[in-house]
């Protein structure tokens, strides 16, 4: 039953809040519905890569390789599987984080409390504020006691704000700054009770004003699909040159027009190498499935690799660098000697003690404002002993007040009649209500400043105990200032960093990656909270109205040196983000309020909260960190850069060996000689090359210097020209090995069937050891062995297994037209094999220099 509502406004009827619910709508944002398994279906097809392979397997088809269009085909539906079941498994989490929600709300109406959908509420209803209550709507305040709400989802600012009764005719304002008579959807209230009177729901609030800004904000189209489209188009006009050539070749020297044509479709086919795009989406599928073990939910496969790209790191400071609750840090019992608490708080002396037990007395018995959450428990740990929940011995509460900055409680002593008052609050009214005057004053003044000036929330705390024969307690004063209070030291309190921070940050600095703290605190506390973290330039901290005033040049000139914003408007995070993307970074943004869902959308990479993340914020990203963590974003970024290291090897393996194997398709035939390769030594190889590129090179652990380079140039392409040159290179010297070997055979009169064994195993040779050599393009070839990769061990063993069987088995013999080898013979094709794969190796590592991709940009790697 609704309980009834003993004082307050009596708030709206039952009929004329279902009348509004009807003309004015449902209080809920608009809300990306639920992608259905349908839609996720139609956007992972709709994807360039899947068009290029379906198309691909159309050509094979229409030109009779039916092999290869089944094979393609195959992997259509394997890489759309993987999507799909990633695409859901995504989806399903990010349900699971709204149903996190709490659904119901507490109202007035008709002189009753009652609890309703929050979806229900409407303009006009009397909201209950009490602490620990999610606010429903924007609304203004018809009375309340002590009340203080954390606005940090809308603001940014990490410390709870104090509110005021609303007079009746001050003007709507928005969020921020203390002493509003307003409170906003989607706020928490830490401290106080009270009622409110709602002013906007829904798409008219606050929140809804912010998100509604992502409808004119873009999003970045992948850096990756963009890089790919380059290469595709790169080797398909490279294939058709050669096809060309081979067909001219044949047709006008020989007059062989119809078998010029095969041939330079052959070509073709053999240069096109058609696992690409195998490669792209499997590898981001794949590494969407290992990071989401790692606690990173990936919505959009294509973020993945871009992340290896990042050059900036724009982080929220509430909740990303720290933990999103306060803590003791500090204490001063003489002003002389501050005492950083840390994690010894059971070791503390007895002054310490007496100072927490005291501002432990001064809070409330079950207390939800952070703030003296971090007190009580402060306490706890200092082994002080606490009031119960329901501790009788409280006689009255001061609230904070105008007049007097601190909150005051009587509680009844050990001895009849005995007065104990605690007091905690600013130290300036404490100090004055003290009597704490000249040279102690300006001590105790210069202790405060320097807490202050670390970032610390600072807290006077005092006490005085009154003695049996002083007042009853219906004679205590309505005004606190006027207990004899005797100031007894000050408190200073921070929200703690995450654990691992400091270490994250140091890593990205080694990756050449910026790390840019953009919050909505004070500027003194973001260079505070800079400093502990490490961050470069930390004292140079700009506000978001100081970067407005400023010119474009000058702005711009400014971004890229400032790495510590403070006071920051959600158009402020917005514009900064597409400043620094104008200077040609590749930004990355973490978030997790409504304020920065904008921003999460304009980045390249947007990173939101999983736990405490709104849905504002985790519909406009990308990527979403399951457990908030500031190093978690940081091990993807990692692994954004080894999956595309992996894609870079596994695409010159490919390159490499599709010369190799196009060579030996076409040479033959330009010179005169047998045919070498068939369709069944083709698909032979096959068996081997695309389990290799498609799982073996995804496999590969992370080079250990994966986050010790640079971050590749933004506008670097997936394979550059001294890349495609030293892959076309490996493959030509595999290539020049082969032929040389088969050719020589021939001259030497060895049968056609021999010399084609021996071509063939030299091939597989070459092919294996390529496999081999592009493993790693930081660790040299022989080392590299030791890199365990239980995929391509297999591969490799399997491939050395089916040439023995393909030579040596009589019922194998006659379906690849082989004749059996003596060993020596074997060896010596082997050997031809791998010394044509080695023997670039010192070429490749001349040529390639300092490994790893080249440096994004010298503004990305400056502090």
């Amino acid at each position: 039953m609704p309980a009834p509502l003993l004082a307050g406004p009596a708030g709206l009827s039952e009929t004329e809040a279902a009348r509004r619910l009807r003309e004015e709508g449902p209080n809920e944002l608009p809300r990306g519905h639920r992608r259905s398994a349908l839609a996720i279906l139609w956007e992972i097809i709709r994807e360039p890569i899947i068009a290029l392979l379906l198309g691909g397997a159309i050509v094979y088809f229409f030109f009779g390789e039916l092999r290869d269009a089944i094979l393609l085909a195959g992997s259509v539906v394997v890489i759309i599987g993987l999507d799909l079941y990633q695409g859901r498994h995504a989806e399903e989490a990010l349900e699971a984080l709204r149903e996190m929600a709490d659904p119901e709300i507490e109202v007035v109406r008709g002189g009753t409390r009652r609890r309703v959908p929050r979806r229900e509420l409407v303009r006009g209803d009397v909201i209950v504020l009490s602490e620990g209550t999610r606010v429903a709507a924007d609304a203004a305040i018809l009375d309340g006691i002590d009340l203080r709400v954390d606005e940090s989802l809308l603001t940014g600012e990490s410390v709870p704000v104090d509110k005021l009764e609303w007079d009746g005719a001050a003007p709507w304002r928005r969020p921020g700054g203390e002493e509003s008579p307003f409170v906003y959807a989607q706020t928490l209230v830490v401290a106080g009770h009270g009622h409110a009177e709602v002013r906007a729901t829904g798409t008219r609030t606050e929140v809804s004003r912010i998100a509604s800004a992502l409808a004119s904000v873009e999003t970045e189209t992948p850096v990756l699909v963009r890089q790919t489209r380059g290469l595709l188009l790169s080797v398909s006009a490279l294939a058709i040159i050669a096809s060309l050539a081979v067909v001219l070749i044949l047709g006008v020297r020989d007059g062989e027009w119809l078998l010029g044509l095969l041939a330079g479709l052959a070509a073709a086919i053999s240069l096109l190498p058609e696992e690409i795009p195998v490669v792209l989406s499997v590898y981001t599928a794949l590494g969407a499935r290992r990071m989401a073990r790692k606690r990173t939910l990936a919505r959009r496969f294509g973020a993945i690799p871009t992340l290896g790209a990042v050059t900036v790191l724009c982080t929220d400071k509430t909740g990303t660098l720290t933990e999103n609750r306060m803590a003791v840090e500090a204490t001063a019992v003489d002003p002389a000697d501050r005492i950083v608490i840390g994690g010894d708080l059971p070791g503390a002396g007895p002054a310490v003690r007496d100072l927490l037990r005291v501002a432990v007395f001064a809070s409330d018995l079950d207390p939800v404002d952070p703030t003296e959450v971090a007190i009580r428990e402060a306490g706890l740990a200092a082994r002080v002993a606490l009031p119960r929940a329901d501790d009788e011995r409280r006689v009255r509460r001061y609230p904070l007040s105008p007049a007097f900055l601190a909150v005051t409680q009587v509680w009844s002593g050990e001895r009849p009649g005995e007065w104990v008052v605690s007091a905690k609050g600013a130290p300036e009214a404490l100090l004055e209500v003290c009597g704490i005057a000249g040279e102690e004053r300006a001590r105790w003044q210069a202790a405060v400043t320097s807490m202050g000036d670390d970032g610390l929330r600072v807290l006077g705390v005092a006490e005085v105990r009154l003695p049996p024969d002083g007042p009853s307690a219906v004679e205590l004063p309505d005004d606190p200032r006027q207990f004899p209070l005797q100031f007894l030291g000050l408190v200073g309190l921070a929200d703690p960093l995450r654990p691992g921070v400091v270490e994250a940050i140091a890593a990205c600095h080694a990756a050449g990656v910026r790390v840019v703290m953009i919050t909505g605190d004070h500027p003194s506390t973001a260079r505070a909270i800079a400093r502990k973290v490490g961050l470069p330039g930390s004292e140079k901290v700009v506000t978001g109205s100081e970067l407005d005033r400023l010119d474009p040049a000058t702005r711009a000139a400014r971004t890229r040196s400032v790495n510590v914003y403070a006071r920051f408007a959600p158009e402020a995070k917005l514009e900064l983000v597409e400043a620094l993307k104008e200077d040609g970074e590749i930004v990355a943004m973490t978030g997790d309020g409504v304020n920065d869902a904008p921003a999460l959308r304009a980045a390249h990479v947007g990173v939101a909260m999983g736990r405490r993340g709104t849905d504002v914020a985790r519909e406009a990203a990308q990527i979403v960190l399951l457990d908030d963590a500031f190093p978690t974003m940081v091990d993807a970024i990692r692994e954004g850069r080894g999956i595309f290291a992996n894609m870079r090897k596994a695409i010159a393996y490919l390159l490499a060996i599709h010369v190799a194997v196009a060579g030996m398709a076409v040479l033959p035939v330009l010179m005169g000689a047998p045919l070498v390769l068939y369709p069944v030594e083709i698909v032979f190889l096959e068996f081997v090359i695309d389990p290799t590129s498609a799982l073996g090179f995804e496999a590969e652990p992370l080079d250990p210097d994966t986050m010790a380079r640079p971050p590749r140039r933004p506008d670097a392409p997936l394979v550059d020209r001294r890349g495609l040159a030293l892959a076309v290179g490996q493959g030509v010297l595999v290539l020049a090995a082969t032929y040389a070997l088969y050719g020589g055979s021939l001259e030497l009169g060895v049968a056609a069937a021999t010399a084609r064994t021996l071509a063939f195993s030299a091939l597989v040779s070459g092919n294996l050891f390529l496999i081999l050599t592009n493993r790693s393009h930081s660790v040299p070839f022989p080392r590299s062995l030791g890199i365990p990769n239980r995929i391509l061990a297999a591969v490799v063993a399997a491939g050395f297994g089916l040439l023995l069987a393909a030579v040596y088995l009589p019922w194998l013999q006659p379906i690849f037209r082989f004749a059996p080898l003596p060993a020596a013979e074997l060896l010596l094709a082997l050997g031809v094999g791998a010394a044509g794969a080695l023997g670039f190796e010192p070429l490749r590592r001349l040529l390639r220099g300092p490994d790893g991709p080249q440096p994004a940009s010298r503004r990305s790697a400056a502090g």
